[in-house]
């Protein structure tokens, strides 16, 4: 038999010593109750924020289906530019990994 129930059926009993048990018991159990579910709350707003944090709110996009405009094929200086950004970005890539 559990604290509470036994002083539960004390109160019926009419002893009047055991209300003073009861609420110790019932205050310790809320507490413990509060702080799970508050310690629930926090884990879930530091997980949304993480995620919010990782993505930035932005999308993947397969880099297979941007056009880019002829000339910035022949252009030296961009294309050198897009090689080192898909270097960047297999780098990321691969430490997220």
């Amino acid at each position: 038999m559990s604290d509470v129930t036994r002083i539960l059926n004390a109160i019926e009993r009419g002893e009047a010593k055991a209300t003073d048990e009861l609420l110790p018991l019932v205050y310790e159990e809320l507490r413990l109750l509060a702080a799970e579910a508050m310690r629930r709350i926090l884990v879930d707003d530091a997980r949304r924020k993480q995620s919010l944090k990782g993505s930035g709110g932005r999308q993947r996009v397969d880099m297979d289906e941007v056009s880019l405009p002829a000339q910035a094929l022949f252009d030296v200086s961009l294309s050198e530019d897009l090689l080192a950004l898909d270097e960047a970005l297999e780098k990321l890539n691969k430490a997220e990994d």
